[in-house]
């Protein structure tokens, strides 16, 4: 576990069976939500974009209720993280039904 770019985050690296390791950003307070103290919600970011499409979107005014009561656990996609490189024509994207069973 370490600090991501943003204070309110923590990034976390979980390595899954399919896909590697993939990255997790923690918002919030994970040790409330381990005790079910807070509501957890996991998010995914939609192709192209990465989790900070997430964190800008829980960010909003319309959402800070929620935000102040809530645990957010965004998924970086594979090969959607900052600084990822570009993939080559060979490689494509990974197939959707891996990112199915990552977990």
């Amino acid at each position: 576990m370490k600090m991501a770019e943003d204070k309110d985050l923590t990034l976390h690296l979980v390595k899954t069976g399919s896909c590697g390791e993939i990255q997790v950003f923690v918002q919030g307070d994970l040790e409330l939500a381990v005790k079910e103290e807070r509501c957890t919600f996991l998010t995914v970011h939609d192709i192209g974009s990465n989790h900070l499409a997430m964190v800008e979107f829980t960010k909003d005014i319309a959402m800070q209720g929620i935000t102040n009561r809530a645990v957010f656990l965004h998924v970086s996609i594979p090969g959607q993280e900052i600084g990822a490189q570009d993939l080559n024509q060979r490689q494509g994207f990974l197939p959707c039904r891996h990112l199915v069973n990552v977990w």
